[in-house]
């Protein structure tokens, strides 16, 4: 539990803002995986595939542009590359 707890905060992205009352946010790029292929997708808590095709890369950030039909709730945003490091926060939806 302690091995999980302490990875979790080490792999936690930042998202901001959060909670996100609009549609937009945006994701600072953890810097291990700014010279990568940037893995991004949002699920809800039913696992469910919610990824806008909305993103734009500016630097070292991702513009997130969620779509009208995604309702208030809780969200995992999950960032991966090409090793095996997962970067991942709850994002509240709350419109």
């Amino acid at each position: 539990l302690e091995f999980l707890e302490g990875t979790a905060k080490i792999n936690r992205l930042l998202v901001y803002p959060n909670p996100v009352s609009e549609s937009q946010f945006r994701i600072a790029v953890p810097s291990a995986l700014i010279h990568q292929t940037q893995n991004l997708e949002i699920i809800d808590l039913m696992g469910r595939n919610i990824t806008p095709t909305t993103l734009t890369t500016t630097g070292g950030q991702i513009d997130v542009q969620l779509p009208a039909s995604v309702k208030p709730g809780h969200y995992i945003v999950r960032m991966w590359g090409e090793g095996k490091a997962v970067y991942f926060q709850k994002l509240t939806v709350t419109r």
